[in-house]
């Protein structure tokens, strides 16, 4: 048992120094956008009850230093029972670049957010070339749009971006912090990813993609009874179905900030959400998901065995040391290159804390039972 675990946790170690060697590597491959070239461009937001964030991306959104001719604003009420509409509609008749939609039913087996998101994009009044989308709850800068579009060369059809993640009224604490680094670590993955020709995941809040490379994959068709994913399972399938390259957007421009009103339970709840898309992942994410996984279950558990055995100190320092540097490394990077701010008190927060996270909420989210949206899944 002692040989057993001893080379289980350096081989899940030497594979996860692997994994985040290959996102820095990626992270050094990626260039700025050089494309000067006009689209026109429609941005699409499925909402549903967000009354408290709708007015804030609407006016950013308007603010947007794109011509006005070239772009176009889609709402998409995803059956709301707030004030959600309301607002929507007022902005429509007082700005005609706003148009709205009401998704009154979903059809059976067809994720609503999924579905609210494909009745936008093929809305007669959508006549964006360039597809954006991003979430209620985010603020985009008004350069975003026209910084995504540079990255659009002729042979690139998915742009990701990043979305920091803040907590609402400046609200401090360690869901704060991890939320935060959380964020900048799925960017490194997704940036990392990308620069090595591959993707591992992105989000949805920051994406933008042809609308000839949607159709071109059936849209959401393949994946449509999956809850979550119209960002990296679209991404997938772009990979697999087709020959369009990726880019992942640099520059600070192209940075959504989403600010989030989170709590334990909501977040939970979305950790589990995030989870439930794990058995429609490709066999290689899978794979380096499940690799991550073990790693940081070996992370919890060897403390716990050491206590009771007195044994696996050296293997254990080789595992939190080498987490410790890499991921200071790779983040960091990450950081420098999104622009975003990095403290080693918040770095700290996360290193505790994100595996806990992970273990926790990996194989509850795999079953797919969750709450979202006030709708139970």
């Amino acid at each position: 048992m002692h040989t057993f675990l001893t080379g289980s946790g350096l081989f899940v170690t030497v594979l996860y120094v692997i994994f985040v060697l290959s996102l820095y590597t990626g992270l050094r491959r990626l260039k700025p956008g050089r494309n000067r070239k006009r689209y026109k461009v429609s941005v699409v937001i499925a909402a549903r009850n967000e009354e408290n964030n709708l007015k804030a991306c609407l006016d950013a959104l308007l603010a947007q230093d794109y011509p006005g001719g070239l772009l176009d604003i889609i709402i998409v009420n995803d059956r709301s029972t707030d004030a959600t509409r309301d607002i929507a509609e007022d902005y429509h008749l007082r700005h005609p670049r706003i148009m709205l939609i009401d998704v009154q039913e979903v059809p059976e087996n067809f994720a609503p957010k999924k579905y609210a998101l494909t009745q936008g994009i093929r809305a007669p009044s959508a006549q964006g070339e360039i597809i954006c989308t991003t979430d209620a709850d985010c603020v985009p800068p008004p350069s975003w749009v026209s910084e995504m579009i540079t990255y659009f060369e002729d042979d690139v059809g998915f742009v990701a971006g990043f979305s920091p993640i803040y907590m609402k009224n400046h609200k401090k604490g360690i869901i704060s912090d991890f939320l935060y680094m959380d964020s900048i670590g799925l960017a490194t993955a997704s940036a990392g990813g990308i620069g090595c020709g591959t993707g591992w995941t992105c989000a949805g809040r920051n994406l933008a993609y042809r609308k000839a490379v949607f159709e071109e994959v059936g849209g959401f068709e393949d994946v449509k009874h999956i809850i979550s994913g119209d960002d990296d399972l679209l991404m997938f399938l772009i990979l697999k179905k087709t020959k369009w390259r990726l880019r992942y957007a640099v520059s600070k421009k192209a940075s959504v900030p989403s600010y989030d009103d989170t709590d334990v339970r909501r977040f939970a709840n979305q950790r589990a959400r995030h989870s439930s898309k794990f058995f429609a992942y490709p066999a290689r994410v899978k794979l380096a998901s499940m690799a991550i996984f073990l790693f940081y279950f070996a992370f919890l558990f060897y403390p716990v065995y050491m206590l009771v055995t007195w044994q696996f100190l050296t293997v254990y320092l080789v595992m939190a040391g080498s987490k410790f540097l890499l991921e200071m490394l790779a983040i960091g990077k990450g950081a420098r290159t999104f622009g975003a701010k990095f403290t080693i008190t918040a770095f700290v927060k996360a290193y505790l804390t994100h595996p806990v996270v992970i273990v926790l909420f990996a194989i509850p989210g795999s079953s797919g039972k969750f709450t979202w949206k006030e709708r139970e899944f």
